[in-house]
């Protein structure tokens, strides 16, 4: 059964409480089937449903030495929510998290089945993408921008508009994982800095 929350309002728009309806589960896709099994084996953040820091960066791992015998390219990027501490101010802690819910699982569907996203400091999240040189890697980041642009957050009422800042890298011979988060959250800093809801790229 699926848990469905709605408020319950006065005229005024004062909050009066809420109504809790459950609603039958659809069939189970292969996505979700998957994600429940990973979710079962420790592999997933609780929080926004996409891989945890631990998994994609055994991913980022495997990704690496691959790289050094098959130079297929391939990217990392780094998001971010922008101004979240002004919509935590605003809502509180619940709007902050329902946002980052909603941003995850944009960015997750609008990935291919051979790319990863995974939750990887606090309000951050890290993808790497396969199969992926540096002009794909910008266009792919300017299309994730806007899907996440595009989506209105329903909370309690009121629709939340959120941004994204994104950092891109692409990979190189002799990186560590180290080096490319580094040069992709030195992106994502440029991209804040330049204020947001934009894509920046730190090539070297």
């Amino acid at each position: 059964m699926l848990l469905r929350t709605a408020p319950l309002r006065a005229e005024t728009g004062d909050l009066l409480g809420a109504v809790e309806v459950l609603e039958p589960l659809g069939p189970v896709s292969t996505g979700e089937r998957r994600n429940n099994k990973l979710a079962g084996f420790g592999c997933l953040d609780p929080l926004t449903g996409v891989l945890n820091r631990s998994m994609i960066q055994a991913h980022l791992r495997e990704n690496l030495p691959l790289y050094s015998v098959f130079p297929v390219p391939f990217c990392v990027m780094t998001f971010t929510v922008d101004n979240l501490a002004k919509l935590n101010e605003r809502f509180g802690q619940a709007s902050v998290d329902t946002v980052l819910r909603v941003a995850s699982q944009t960015l997750e569907n609008s990935l291919r089945p051979t790319d990863f996203i995974g939750h990887w400091i606090e309000h951050e999240f890290l993808a790497i993408l396969t199969e992926c040189n540096e002009s794909d890697a910008i266009r792919t980041a300017e299309r994730l921008r806007k899907m996440i642009e595009s989506a209105h957050v329903a909370f309690w009422g009121d629709t939340l508009n959120i941004t994204m800042s994104i950092g891109v890298t692409i990979a190189h011979d002799q990186d560590t994982v180290g080096s490319m988060v580094s040069r992709s959250e030195q992106a994502l800093h440029k991209s804040q800095t330049a204020g947001g809801n934009q894509v920046a790229l730190v090539s070297h």
